[in-house]
């Protein structure tokens, strides 16, 4: 076992030995670390068709021979943080250049440790198939338009109201990624239909999604969001309503345009105390009846929004975000 050679697929499920966040290191990461500290007459051989992006993402291929004892990056002051060491002098900056890992490559390659290949298209076919909507389809698609160019023309009119247009592109990201979401959906029932008949004829069905949505899972477990349901595409309009532009009541030091907040604040309501050492701003009955006009509309334009998609949640509710 000491002299065999250990293959490690998918190496990359390592990457966060060295975590690009900071923080602790990944029990994958230390395990295949340790792995190789154990078998120290053992070959090994690290496959993946993940590309490595960043230096730190190398810190658990440790028997490259890039960095350590014997090499021109071994650090004799810090308990052999020899890779620390690596990643100082080869990329200083947190902000790494795609030219780092060109020059990583080129210097593994020249050791003949380093091999990179393409899987070939021959006897490969390729078709494109076009799907025809049915009438139920089309009409969820129109329904969707509609929503969001009432939504524009909501936010469009509030941001004129509040003077910034900040959240316009919170918006539009949302906007994206809810059509994106909605078109793979509709193609879903002719995929099936067509796996089907592949099936029939005795071929084996691969299907592959070029968005998986992994990052973002990983992120919402960061924040403790419970992914244990799916997610559908009404909830994508209705956390676009966070950001929908709203006033703050006047206090010191403080911008009256809260960014990301569905909450208005109206100052009438308010137990308005202020410290006697703090300025005070206050408005003239005209500036008050002014802004108390805009918290109206304000809210005027947030509840159509609401009613409107009150209407169309049993809709956009039955389509999940993959």
């Amino acid at each position: 076992m000491e002299d065999s050679l250990v293959l490690l697929d998918e190496c990359h499920k390592a990457k966060n030995l060295v975590p690009e966040g900071g923080g602790a290191s990944s029990k994958t990461g230390r395990a295949v670390l340790e792995l190789q500290q154990k078998l120290p007459e053992a070959r090994f051989c690290f496959c993946s068709a993940t590309g490595v992006s960043a230096v730190k993402s190398m810190a658990y291929m440790h028997r490259l021979g890039l960095w350590g004892l014997g090499t021109g990056f071994q650090d004799r002051e810090s308990n052999g943080d020899h890779f620390g060491m690596f990643l100082k002098e080869i990329a200083p900056t947190k902000r790494q250049s795609p030219a780092v890992m060109e020059l990583i490559a080129l210097e593994m390659k020249q050791r003949g440790m380093y091999l990179s290949r393409q899987l070939a298209f021959a006897g490969a076919e390729f078709e494109v198939n076009h799907i025809d909507l049915t009438e139920p389809q089309i009409d969820i698609y129109d329904s969707a338009a509609k929503v969001w160019q009432t939504m524009l023309s909501c936010f469009d009119s509030a941001a004129e109201v509040v003077g910034d247009k900040a959240n316009h592109k919170v918006f539009w990201a949302a906007h994206q990624r809810f059509f994106r979401t909605l078109l793979m959906s509709l193609k879903v029932p002719s995929t099936v239909e067509l796996c089907k008949e592949a099936l029939k004829s005795g071929m084996c069905v691969v299907i592959g999604l070029q968005s998986t949505g992994e990052s973002r899972m990983d992120e919402a477990v960061k924040n403790g969001v419970d992914v244990n349901e799916f997610l559908a595409l009404k909830d994508i309009i209705f956390q676009v309503l966070r950001f929908f532009p709203s006033m703050d009541p006047p206090e010191p030091d403080k911008k009256r345009v809260r960014r990301g907040s569905m909450q208005v604040t109206d100052t009438s309501e308010q137990d308005l105390t202020h410290d006697a050492d703090q300025p005070q701003i206050i408005l003239s009955p005209a500036e008050e009846r002014a802004r108390q006009i805009k918290i109206d509309t304000l809210r005027g334009l947030e509840s159509n929004m609401r009613a409107m998609l009150e209407v169309q949640r049993p809709i956009f509710g039955k389509f999940v975000i993959f």
